[in-house]
């Protein structure tokens, strides 16, 4: 399996490796989609969380519920492909980096020279 990934999707490499450690819960149809589902859910946390650093509450609610909304979202959340996990990855990574930003903003204006 690593050396078909790493030849033909070496993109998927990381979703290959840990689904290969869900895949000991079973092997049946719903097992496998479940593991790219549980990151689709698990990408609403963060978008709302996001919509409400840069923005506010509401800005966040609206977040959430488009990408709940979106037709493709849904569609490749049931996937077995690392589409969701790479959402869930960029999401939480710009969740991260905003507040960094913001950080050091704070930082740099309330320090004293």
């Amino acid at each position: 399996m690593f050396s078909t990934a790493w030849h033909e999707t070496p993109n998927m490499l990381f979703y290959y490796f840990l689904l290969h450690f869900w895949l000991k819960l079973g092997n049946s149809e719903f097992v496998v989609r479940s593991f790219s589902a549980i990151f689709a859910v698990l990408t609403i946390i963060p978008m709302y969380l996001l919509g409400k650093k840069l923005f506010n509450h509401k800005v966040g609610l609206i977040a959430a519920l488009f990408i709940v909304g979106q037709c493709f979202f849904v569609e490749y959340a049931q996937e077995v492909r690392s589409y969701s996990l790479l959402i869930f990855l960029i999401v939480i990574s710009t969740y991260f980096l905003v507040s960094l930003e913001k950080n050091l903003i704070k930082k740099i204006m309330f320090s004293t020279f």
